[in-house]
């Protein structure tokens, strides 16, 4: 939207005037009003309190520095009142405590956990490599397929950003906003594996039948609007959501870190690599290959368990066996599936 009024506001010089080199000032304003969302963002998240969890920690922490004594009187008074089996015991729990690394070797050490990370990662790497191949690369497909046909300068940008905002207003964001409102219900796993399913299957057609599509732009944008319709209601949304449920706290920092990056993996390739193979072998191709990727992903998703209304903690308590002063998790908070 930003884009297109700045453009109109260059009309008159670029496309009346012959002024090309006013492209740069609109690229720059759009870059110009791009800081502004991001910074609100970052404000917003640097007053972000600490969650619920991090808030027990740190007053816990904050408590038995109070209760530390501050000086050598009082660490001798301390000492003559600490029996030696509070002492040896209290020397234990330190003992063992696992580190950071061997804490998350530990965990997934047991191949029901590693199997759940290697698909958390490689789910994410799969959708990535379509996501961003096709976000990033949009322009470059509506321009194949003949949307942009202009060959003044001006409405040639025009047209490729209006085809580009029609698709994110019928698609993307929807998609985002089904999620939102239906994940509770429909669960995480069939949005995942119905997202793959469905953008194969589009990417797929739009492969299959580039030609003729090249000539018919309309049914171009629909099959790119549905596409980024399930991309959101689909893998994009739920691949950041798994790693941030289905690992219990101890480990979660670590593995979501590890699933991440392997989605930022497959954003570069995609980056890097459609444009290239896109000269090399053609667009159509390529859309085939990031069709296979989309079922791969939906085979992969397979491996995960549902996790919606189950506590990662509770269950890993569970199975540890550290929930003897607690609850036992009932069949709906720890599923089958997750052991």
């Amino acid at each position: 939207m930003v884009s297109i009024v700045v453009l109109v506001a260059f009309k008159d010089a670029i496309q009346g005037r012959g002024e090309v080199g006013d492209f740069d000032a609109v690229w720059r304003i759009i870059l110009g009003v791009i800081l502004v969302p991001a910074l609100a963002t970052l404000y917003q998240r640097l007053k972000l309190p600490e969650s619920d969890r991090m808030t027990e920690v740190l007053k816990d922490r904050k408590l038995k520095e109070a209760l530390q004594p501050s000086n050598k009187n009082l660490s001798d008074m301390a000492d003559q009142l600490v029996n030696k089996e509070a002492t040896a015991g209290l020397h234990d729990f330190h003992s063992s405590k696992l580190s950071a690394l061997n804490e998350f070797k530990n965990y997934f050490g047991k191949w029901k956990h590693l199997k759940h990370l290697l698909a958390t990662t490689a789910c994410w790497f799969l959708l990535d490599l379509s996501f961003y191949g096709i976000a990033l690369n949009q322009s470059m497909v509506i321009a194949d397929i003949g949307y942009d046909r202009a060959q003044e300068p001006w409405q040639n940008a025009y047209d490729n950003t209006k085809a580009n905002l029609i698709i994110t207003l019928a698609g993307f964001l929807p998609g985002y906003y089904c999620t939102m409102f239906f994940i509770e219900y429909i669960g995480r796993k069939p949005i995942q594996v119905g997202g793959f399913l469905v953008e194969g299957i589009l990417l797929a057609v739009v492969a299959g039948d580039f030609g003729q599509l090249s000539t018919q732009p309309a049914g171009f944008l629909l099959c790119f609007i549905l596409l980024q319709f399930f991309f959101n209601f689909g893998a994009n949304t739920t691949t950041f959501v798994y790693p941030a449920e289905i690992f219990p706290t101890r480990v979660r920092g670590f593995a979501s870190g590890i699933s991440a990056a392997g989605g930022k993996v497959g954003a570069v390739i995609a980056a890097l690599s459609f444009g290239e193979l896109s000269q090399l072998i053609g667009t159509n191709k390529v859309l085939w290959i990031l069709a296979a990727t989309s079922f791969l992903g939906a085979a992969i998703s397979l491996l995960l368990p549902e996790t919606k209304g189950w506590d990662a903690d509770e269950a890993d308590s569970f199975e540890t066996g550290r929930h003897q002063h607690q609850q036992t998790p009932s069949d709906d908070h720890v599923p089958s599936t997750i052991f």
